[in-house]
């Protein structure tokens, strides 16, 4: 009778060490990170204009959660979602989601402010994964290993109060063989300004003088149109945030728009002649995200 005890007994220790080592090989191995699984922007739940699940980018440096459904934001969404897709930082990216919620971001950056549980209207991106001038490889590189949580995600966060942040959180990307780091900065808006024509046209160029914002600085000027017509737009960039605005105040600038190819050996025909009608880019805040896809 006691040798059957004995034989049950071990054979109840021999099953134990068989489950605990099973349970142990399927876990992650002591001192490994658990994998993070990526996550799309896209699946991020909004409702009647707030977030209603949390989201997490690059593995939780930026999280978004939920607000209190008596927490009400004081800034208009029909003003910030404008503004939102509007930022510099995020020019050409694809809208993935727009909402309010309570923002913390862990991440610190010099002249940024601290983000935490911030009643937030936030504008999630993603890279529109445009061709990169990468180097050529003897062989396909590999991925990240881990694989990156959320590569080429951004979050755009206005503060909902007056005075409050606004700030850019760009997640870390690979767009070629090594990783790009994430970055945090104040968020910069793209507007079109208005402008004056100092003189007439001269060998297809002409001088105009823009108005910049405080704190603005002019990004680019544009011009397209035809030999009956052609539109000059000049754009700049300016601090989101009204705390960045403790700057130079509003100015003008003079520049000069070359509306044809040039006087050149070999160049085609002068497109701007002496009947070519001038006209001014409507003004404002440009939309640099891309559509929806």
């Amino acid at each position: 009778m006691r040798t059957v005890e004995r034989l049950m007994a071990v054979l109840v220790v021999v099953t134990t060490l068989a489950l605990v080592w099973s349970s142990n090989s399927a876990a992650t191995p002591a001192g490994v990170a658990t994998p993070i699984t990526p996550f799309d922007p896209s699946h991020a739940m909004v409702l009647h204009s707030r977030f209603v699940s949390t989201v997490k980018l690059d593995g939780g440096v930026v999280t978004i959660r939920p607000a209190p459904s008596g927490l009400r934001p004081k800034k208009s969404e029909q003003g910030i979602e404008g503004q939102v897709w509007a930022t510099s930082q995020i020019m050409s990216y694809r809208p993935q989601a727009f909402g309010f919620g309570l923002v913390t971001i862990t991440k610190r950056a010099a002249g940024v402010p601290t983000v935490e549980n911030l009643p937030a209207w936030v504008g999630l991106a993603s890279d529109a994964q445009v061709a990169f001038s990468c180097p050529s490889f003897a062989s396909t590189p590999t991925g990240p290993d881990p694989p990156l949580p959320t590569p080429g995600d951004a979050a755009v966060v206005v503060g909902s109060g007056n005075g409050s942040p606004a700030v850019v959180y760009r997640a870390r990307s690979r767009p070629c063989a090594s990783v790009e780091p994430a970055s945090l900065s104040n968020a910069l808006e793209m507007v079109s300004v208005p402008w004056t024509a100092l003189g007439p046209v001269v060998s297809e160029a002409v001088n105009v003088q823009a108005t910049v914002p405080a704190c603005g600085s002019v990004f680019g000027v544009s011009s397209g149109g035809s030999a009956a017509a052609m539109t000059i737009t000049v754009q700049a960039v300016v601090p989101e945030s009204p705390e960045a605005r403790s700057c130079i105040p509003h100015r003008s600038v003079n520049e000069t728009v070359t509306l044809g190819p040039g006087r050149t050996p070999g160049a085609p025909p002068p497109l701007v002649g002496p009947g070519t009608q001038i006209l001014h880019g409507a003004t404002g805040l440009v939309r640099v995200v891309g559509p929806a896809t």
